[in-house]
């Protein structure tokens, strides 16, 4: 619990100070933390502030990494239907990256999860 009051303080600390790949970052490192925790509630609200990176080209390792992590923990949970986002939001930002191989390796596992393959 202590991560995540931290995460919540970065969080208002990146807004503070007008960064918003900052607040796009620590949101989506939280993501993780809120899985761990169970706090669905919060998963559910950093998810809608995230959405718009679905279309956008802001890249970084860090996102994809963490939005892996938090899909793989989430899904451990049962959480399929609330981890669909963080795996999509994953895949996307190792394909902006150019890590096709990376992203085409995390599609087929989330496919594996989802379908038992």
């Amino acid at each position: 619990d202590t991560a995540h009051k931290t995460l919540e303080e970065a969080i208002v600390a990146a807004r503070n100070c007008g960064s918003r790949k900052v607040s796009l970052i620590v949101n989506c490192i939280a993501l993780l933390t809120d899985a761990k925790l169970e706090r669905w509630g919060d998963w559910d609200q950093r998810v809608e502030y995230l959405q718009p990176m679905l279309e956008s080209s802001f890249a970084d390792l860090d996102i994809a990494e963490c939005a892996l992590k938090a899909a793989r923990h989430g899904d451990a949970l049962g959480q399929q239907s609330r981890t669909d986002f963080a795996w999509t939001l994953a895949i996307r930002q190792f394909r902006l990256l150019d890590f096709e191989e990376r992203a085409e390796a995390v599609r087929q596992e989330w496919t594996d999860q989802r379908y038992g393959q």
